[in-house]
């Protein structure tokens, strides 16, 4: 008896994890580093990798953040935006397109424009310029800690090896399993009845 229930509990614990990793593949594919315009939107979020700790600790390097598309008049001091920026980038890479998630610390209205003066929680001054509500991709609404890690490796060939390969095999070895017991049951109770 008690076998039946660590084996049950084994096939619960398997596919969870199996799910898990089914989980962190899906959100490998849509986080990878590509132009924005491409990442796709779910449900209105887009989800980002988190690269740099100018956030910390509020979001941490390796975090999943996920941006909501807002109207730039809705956004107000205290906020956590996600904008488009030249040049070079947090992490150092010069990057005509490179995004920065910061807090807005002041709003500036203008007759026919918004800006954005924002500054990340662990930097110890503003950004040096203004933010146009032209270059806002969204509102961070939640974040995902650490969650990028698994993603990333998740794209090595090690990964692929140990998240997709080796589970698929467990599942393919074990199903064969359930079959070949399954027909040993059809046989013997078939030479049961027979005899």
């Amino acid at each position: 008896m008690k076998i039946k229930v660590f084996r049950k509990l084994g096939k619960w614990l398997f596919y969870a994890f199996m799910t898990l990793v089914f989980i962190l593949m899906a959100i490998s594919a849509l986080v990878r580093m590509k132009p924005i315009d491409e990442i796709p939107v779910i449900g209105g979020y887009k989800p980002l990798m988190v690269l740099g700790g100018s956030m910390e600790p509020t979001i941490k390097i390796g975090s999943i953040v996920l941006i909501k598309q807002i109207d730039p008049s809705m956004i107000k001091a205290g906020d956590i935006i996600t904008y488009k920026t030249s040049g070079q980038s947090e992490i150092g890479r010069n990057d005509k397109k490179a995004l920065t998630t910061h807090r807005v610390i002041k709003v500036h209205k203008s007759k026919r424009h918004l800006s954005f003066e924002t500054k990340g929680d662990a930097n110890k001054t503003p950004d040096t310029s203004r933010v146009s509500e032209n270059h806002i991709l969204g509102k961070a609404t939640l974040s995902l800690p650490y969650l990028a890690y698994p993603s990333k490796f998740a794209r090595t060939s090690w990964g692929f090896i140990l998240l997709v390969v080796i589970p698929g095999l467990l599942i393919i070895s074990i199903e064969i399993r359930n079959i070949l017991i399954q027909v040993r049951l059809a046989r013997s109770k078939k030479e049961f009845l027979s005899s």
